[in-house]
């Protein structure tokens, strides 16, 4: 699972070409070479296996004219343009191995990820937000699929939770997470929906 990223928003002419590099170093780079490797490593045992890329709805390219007034769609041109390179390397990629049982999807936030540098920040609604342990169950659920069943998706961890009917544990895997079922899931995501329209 490759879950690191670089980069933020700002205006188009405001990156540097040296942060621009990094943010395309962290983002793109080092999970192809990191996959590049995996895919290796499962072949030399017989091939199965799950590769996960973290992605982000900034990678979906805004509707428009006249665009949200959201921080993806005014500033989101390097970090969405990395994550939208991520998703199509991951369905490349999951075509080239599905024969051999590996699949290979992203899984990206349905809004935001509650880590605690982004809720401490103030930037976003705390309707934006899901817990870090239904990105754990999302990534669970996909390493446990038939890789025929599921590759080359790009996927948003609780409409997949939602889709596959999968209860949520917290981090630890030793209690069902309250308020965060695929039957309350489906209201939260439209909350997340109103909050993104609203902006």
């Amino acid at each position: 699972m490759n879950n690191s990223a670089a980069g933020g928003y700002k205006p188009f002419s405001a990156w540097t070409l040296d942060e621009l590099r990094r943010m395309q170093e962290v983002n793109v780079w080092a999970p192809w070479v990191l996959a590049q490797h995996t895919v290796a490593s499962l072949r030399a045992r017989g091939g199965r296996g799950a590769i996960i890329n973290v992605s982000s709805s900034a990678a979906v390219i805004p509707e428009g004219p006249v665009f949200l007034n959201t921080a993806p769609s005014r500033a989101g041109a390097a970090y969405g343009g990395t994550k939208a390179m991520l998703n199509r390397m991951t369905v490349s990629l999951a075509h080239e191995v599905v024969h051999e049982g590996i699949s290979a999807n992203t899984l990206a936030p349905q809004a935001a990820a509650a880590t605690p540098g982004l809720v401490a920040s103030n930037w976003l609604d705390d309707g934006y937000f899901e817990p870090l342990d239904t990105l754990a169950e999302a990534a669970l659920a996909l390493c446990e699929v038939d890789a025929r069943v599921c590759t080359g998706r790009i996927l948003y961890s609780l409409q997949y939770l939602v889709e596959r009917g999968h209860p949520v544990h917290d981090v630890t895997g030793q209690r069902l997470l309250e308020g965060w079922q695929p039957a309350d899931i489906v209201a939260r995501i439209a909350v997340m929906r109103g909050l993104q329209n609203r902006a």
